[in-house]
């Protein structure tokens, strides 16, 4: 099952880079942990990985996207880690006031 999500991803940036798809979002079970975007401030097409502490971009290209494919695949893999942590963090957050100061 693992081949074939990432074969599917290396289609949907392929497509992607080629314009045939002007931007892609994805979820699972209503957590949402990637996308393929157009965003100038970061230079041109992204890939944005959900994390712990927020997302991750990548800038993509023709030289990178089995890498993307296979990152795309870990953040699937570990999103349930991923929105623990996250909870966690901001439950931390939201019990320690200084946290908001960025002391």
């Amino acid at each position: 099952m693992m081949i074939r999500r990432t074969t599917m991803n290396e289609y949907l940036i392929q497509e992607f880079l080629k314009d045939n798809l002007k931007g892609y979002e994805a979820s699972h079970n209503g957590h949402w942990y990637f996308s393929l975007e157009n965003n100038t401030l970061y230079g041109g097409k992204i890939l944005k990985l959900r994390n712990d502490m927020g997302y991750t971009i990548i800038r993509i290209n023709k030289d990178n996207i089995y890498y993307c494919a296979e990152r795309i695949q870990e953040t699937l893999r570990n999103l349930n880690n991923i929105i623990e942590q996250e909870k966690s963090i901001n439950e931390y957050c939201s019990k320690n006031a200084w946290t908001y100061s960025g002391t």
